[in-house]
């Protein structure tokens, strides 16, 4: 059981990467924080967007051209299987992806 929620998790993790760096692409060819965002919400599939967290360094109005585009995206992953949640007290494990692009 515990290698199946570990699969589940894994899943999870690697969604998030691949998000946060689809954000971190857009962000750095223009696009403003709450479209990095969206982008970033609609295209994690499987994960719930009420447990997603996204902080975006700097913001749309202060980025230029040269700079670094960091995107912290945190997931607060939800144990699924009972027998393994019942085991642990907390019930949630944070997930982070962080990417870092030059903006064009």
């Amino acid at each position: 059981m515990g290698i199946i929620e570990f699969g589940i998790m894994l899943n999870s993790y690697l969604t998030l990467q691949n998000v946060t760096r689809e954000g971190a692409r857009a962000g750095v060819l223009g696009s403003l924080n709450n479209e990095v965002e969206n982008i970033i919400k609609s295209n994690s599939i499987g994960l719930e967007e009420d447990n997603i967290f996204i902080i975006i360094i700097p913001d749309d109005g202060s980025r230029s051209t040269g700079e670094t585009l960091t995107i912290k995206v945190t997931y607060n992953y939800q144990l699924t299987i009972p027998i393994i949640s019942s085991i642990f007290t907390n019930k949630t494990v944070p997930l982070q992806a962080e990417v870092s692009m030059r903006i064009e």
